[in-house]
């Protein structure tokens, strides 16, 4: 899937969100989704600026690019990414970057829950505030 497939599907997939779908809390990822199995790091794409090269930055855009068609073939799309609007600022969750989301939670009115927590994803601790 190139660019511009994976943007129409996100576009055709952010024009059938439910916003009341979306907006019910959901305290925690769910534990069934397509995701399991794979390598957390795809969907926490991360490097440092002043360290980057053109192979790390690809690398990290062909991570997120299959993260992403993962999450939109996913049962659990939905419930994943209400649980990161609601909850995530870093990270794809349910198929959408942190500045997606972003988006999503001025178009629909959802709160980000900022919390201190610290989560367990196969085995690493993230902690964020």
């Amino acid at each position: 899937m190139n660019r511009q497939q994976d943007q129409q599907l996100s576009a055709r997939i952010s024009r059938n969100l439910d916003s009341n779908q979306l907006s019910k809390p959901v305290d925690a990822p769910p534990r069934n989704g397509a995701c399991l199995g794979y390598d957390v790091s795809m969907w926490f794409p991360y490097f440092e600026k002043e360290e980057a090269t053109r192979e790390t930055y690809k690398r990290s855009q062909e991570n997120s690019a299959r993260a992403k068609r993962i999450c939109f073939s996913c049962h659990a799309q939905m419930e994943c990414l209400a649980y990161g609007l609601q909850n995530e600022l870093w990270g794809i969750w349910g198929g959408y970057t942190e500045r997606e989301r972003k988006s999503l939670r001025r178009r629909f009115g959802i709160k980000l829950v900022k919390r201190d927590s610290i989560i367990n994803i196969s085995g690493m601790n993230l902690k964020y505030e």
